[in-house]
Protein backbone atom coordinates (compact mmCIF):
# COMPACT_ATOMS: atom_id res chain seq x y z
CA UNK A 1 0.00 0.00 0.00
CA UNK A 2 2.87 2.34 0.80
CA UNK A 3 4.92 1.52 -2.47
CA UNK A 4 1.22 2.61 -4.00
CA UNK A 5 1.13 5.94 -2.96
CA UNK A 6 5.01 6.57 -3.21
CA UNK A 7 4.68 5.65 -7.07
CA UNK A 8 1.07 7.65 -7.24
CA UNK A 9 3.59 10.93 -6.00
CA UNK A 10 2.42 11.10 -2.37
CA UNK A 11 5.03 12.36 0.27
CA UNK A 12 4.71 9.78 3.02
CA UNK A 13 5.48 10.83 6.73
CA UNK A 14 5.10 8.10 9.39
CA UNK A 15 5.91 7.75 12.94
CA UNK A 16 4.83 5.24 15.57
CA UNK A 17 4.22 7.29 18.05
CA UNK A 18 5.78 5.93 20.76
CA UNK A 19 4.74 2.06 20.09
CA UNK A 20 2.12 0.83 21.71
CA UNK A 21 0.63 4.47 22.88
CA UNK A 22 -2.92 3.02 22.86
CA UNK A 23 -4.04 7.06 22.05
CA UNK A 24 -1.69 8.50 24.98
CA UNK A 25 -1.55 12.27 25.29
CA UNK A 26 2.15 11.63 24.37
CA UNK A 27 1.16 10.48 21.36
CA UNK A 28 -1.34 13.09 20.79
CA UNK A 29 1.21 15.90 21.12
CA UNK A 30 3.84 14.57 19.05
CA UNK A 31 1.55 13.67 16.10
CA UNK A 32 0.19 17.20 16.88
CA UNK A 33 3.97 18.30 16.45
CA UNK A 34 4.47 16.29 13.40
CA UNK A 35 1.18 17.60 11.84
CA UNK A 36 3.07 21.49 11.98
CA UNK A 37 6.52 20.26 10.69
CA UNK A 38 4.47 18.75 7.79
CA UNK A 39 3.04 22.24 7.11
CA UNK A 40 5.78 23.95 7.83
CA UNK A 41 8.70 22.23 6.07
CA UNK A 42 6.97 19.95 3.03
CA UNK A 43 3.54 21.06 1.54
CA UNK A 44 2.16 24.55 0.34
CA UNK A 45 -1.93 23.35 1.16
CA UNK A 46 -2.09 23.10 4.81
CA UNK A 47 -4.56 20.45 4.09
CA UNK A 48 -3.41 16.81 3.88
CA UNK A 49 -4.80 13.53 3.99
CA UNK A 50 -4.37 11.23 7.32
CA UNK A 51 -3.97 7.44 7.36
CA UNK A 52 -4.43 5.87 10.49
CA UNK A 53 -4.33 1.46 10.95
CA UNK A 54 -5.29 0.37 14.52
CA UNK A 55 -4.80 1.84 17.94
CA UNK A 56 -3.45 5.05 15.32
CA UNK A 57 -6.96 5.95 15.23
CA UNK A 58 -7.40 6.50 18.96
CA UNK A 59 -4.72 8.78 18.55
CA UNK A 60 -6.37 10.59 15.54
CA UNK A 61 -9.65 10.69 17.52
CA UNK A 62 -8.06 12.61 20.33
CA UNK A 63 -6.17 15.13 17.75
CA UNK A 64 -9.14 15.55 15.69
CA UNK A 65 -10.19 17.21 18.79
CA UNK A 66 -7.19 19.76 18.69
CA UNK A 67 -6.41 20.03 14.93
CA UNK A 68 -9.12 19.66 12.15
CA UNK A 69 -7.11 20.90 8.82
CA UNK A 70 -7.12 17.16 7.21
CA UNK A 71 -7.95 17.19 2.89
CA UNK A 72 -9.44 13.31 4.26
CA UNK A 73 -9.16 10.42 6.44
CA UNK A 74 -8.30 6.92 5.91
CA UNK A 75 -8.90 4.09 9.19
CA UNK A 76 -7.51 0.82 8.80
CA UNK A 77 -8.99 -1.70 11.03
CA UNK A 78 -9.41 1.45 13.13
CA UNK A 79 -10.10 1.18 17.07
CA UNK A 80 -12.19 3.84 18.17
CA UNK A 81 -12.96 3.26 21.69
CA UNK A 82 -10.84 1.94 24.18
CA UNK A 83 -13.45 1.13 26.50
CA UNK A 84 -14.83 -1.26 23.82
CA UNK A 85 -11.52 -2.85 22.76
CA UNK A 86 -10.71 -3.79 26.25
CA UNK A 87 -14.25 -5.16 26.44
CA UNK A 88 -13.79 -7.48 23.29
CA UNK A 89 -10.68 -8.60 24.38
CA UNK A 90 -11.34 -9.92 27.82
CA UNK A 91 -12.13 -13.28 26.86
CA UNK A 92 -8.53 -13.79 25.39
CA UNK A 93 -7.19 -14.07 29.07
CA UNK A 94 -3.30 -14.19 27.26
CA UNK A 95 -4.08 -11.39 25.39
CA UNK A 96 -6.00 -9.33 27.35
CA UNK A 97 -2.99 -9.28 30.70
CA UNK A 98 -0.60 -7.77 28.17
CA UNK A 99 -3.16 -5.49 26.44
CA UNK A 100 -3.86 -4.01 30.59
CA UNK A 101 -0.19 -3.97 30.89
CA UNK A 102 0.45 -1.71 27.46
CA UNK A 103 -2.06 0.42 28.25
CA UNK A 104 -1.37 0.87 32.08
CA UNK A 105 2.31 1.81 30.65
CA UNK A 106 1.13 4.02 28.07
CA UNK A 107 -1.14 6.10 30.08
CA UNK A 108 0.90 5.32 33.27
CA UNK A 109 -1.88 4.28 35.96
CA UNK A 110 -1.84 1.05 37.69
CA UNK A 111 -3.21 -2.21 35.95
CA UNK A 112 -5.61 -3.26 38.15
CA UNK A 113 -7.72 0.47 37.29
CA UNK A 114 -7.02 -0.17 33.32
CA UNK A 115 -10.70 -1.90 32.75
CA UNK A 116 -12.50 0.41 35.12
CA UNK A 117 -10.84 3.75 34.19
CA UNK A 118 -11.72 3.11 30.32
CA UNK A 119 -15.58 2.03 31.07
CA UNK A 120 -16.25 4.80 32.87
CA UNK A 121 -14.50 7.48 30.45
CA UNK A 122 -16.28 5.56 27.21
CA UNK A 123 -14.85 7.39 24.25
CA UNK A 124 -17.58 8.50 21.76
CA UNK A 125 -15.81 8.82 18.57
CA UNK A 126 -17.00 12.19 16.75
CA UNK A 127 -15.50 13.28 13.33
CA UNK A 128 -15.68 16.84 11.75
CA UNK A 129 -18.09 17.15 9.31
CA UNK A 130 -16.82 18.50 6.74
CA UNK A 131 -13.67 16.03 6.45
CA UNK A 132 -14.45 12.96 4.50
CA UNK A 133 -13.89 9.39 6.25
CA UNK A 134 -13.28 6.09 4.90
CA UNK A 135 -12.90 2.83 7.03
CA UNK A 136 -11.52 -0.21 5.37
CA UNK A 137 -12.19 -3.13 7.56
CA UNK A 138 -10.72 -6.12 6.96
CA UNK A 139 -12.76 -9.10 8.22
CA UNK A 140 -10.67 -11.81 9.12
CA UNK A 141 -11.45 -14.08 12.65
CA UNK A 142 -13.65 -13.66 15.31
CA UNK A 143 -12.53 -10.46 16.38
CA UNK A 144 -13.35 -8.49 13.01
CA UNK A 145 -16.82 -9.37 13.19
CA UNK A 146 -17.13 -8.11 16.40
CA UNK A 147 -15.32 -4.64 15.42
CA UNK A 148 -17.60 -4.71 12.25
CA UNK A 149 -20.75 -4.97 14.65
CA UNK A 150 -19.50 -2.24 16.91
CA UNK A 151 -18.59 0.22 13.74
CA UNK A 152 -22.32 -0.66 12.63
CA UNK A 153 -23.33 1.12 15.96
CA UNK A 154 -21.43 3.97 15.34
CA UNK A 155 -22.80 4.48 11.79
CA UNK A 156 -25.72 5.37 12.94
CA UNK A 157 -24.89 7.83 14.97
CA UNK A 158 -22.47 9.64 12.66
CA UNK A 159 -25.62 9.81 10.20
CA UNK A 160 -27.26 11.65 12.85
CA UNK A 161 -24.69 13.76 12.90
CA UNK A 162 -24.08 14.02 9.25
CA UNK A 163 -20.61 13.06 9.05
CA UNK A 164 -19.11 12.18 5.64
CA UNK A 165 -18.38 8.75 5.65
CA UNK A 166 -17.56 5.18 4.00
CA UNK A 167 -17.40 1.91 5.56
CA UNK A 168 -15.81 -1.01 3.27
CA UNK A 169 -15.48 -4.32 4.45
CA UNK A 170 -12.97 -6.50 2.69
CA UNK A 171 -12.09 -10.24 2.84
CA UNK A 172 -8.72 -11.54 3.43
CA UNK A 173 -8.24 -12.28 0.06
CA UNK A 174 -8.89 -8.69 -1.04
CA UNK A 175 -6.53 -6.89 1.13
CA UNK A 176 -4.23 -6.30 -1.69
CA UNK A 177 -7.03 -3.87 -3.56
CA UNK A 178 -6.77 -1.56 -0.12
CA UNK A 179 -3.37 0.33 -1.53
CA UNK A 180 -5.75 1.21 -4.84
CA UNK A 181 -8.89 2.11 -2.44
CA UNK A 182 -7.07 4.54 -0.78
CA UNK A 183 -5.52 5.88 -3.74
CA UNK A 184 -9.08 6.41 -5.09
CA UNK A 185 -10.65 7.87 -2.00
CA UNK A 186 -7.35 10.61 -1.79
CA UNK A 187 -8.05 11.54 -5.66
CA UNK A 188 -11.67 12.31 -5.41
CA UNK A 189 -11.03 14.28 -2.38
CA UNK A 190 -7.96 16.70 -3.94
CA UNK A 191 -10.36 18.44 -6.76
CA UNK A 192 -10.37 22.16 -4.83
CA UNK A 193 -6.91 22.57 -3.35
Amino acid sequence: MLDDLKQAGYTIFYSNLYGKNWGSQEAVELAKRLCMHIRKSEILNDKFHVLAEGMGALTLLKLLKIETKFRSLVLLNPILSLGKHLEQEKEHKFFYKKLVKEIASAYDIHPDYVYEHFLQVEEDPRFPIETPIKIIHVLTGNRAYKQSSILKGYSEKWKVDQVDYNICYLVPEKKPQIGSQVLQFFGKHERFL
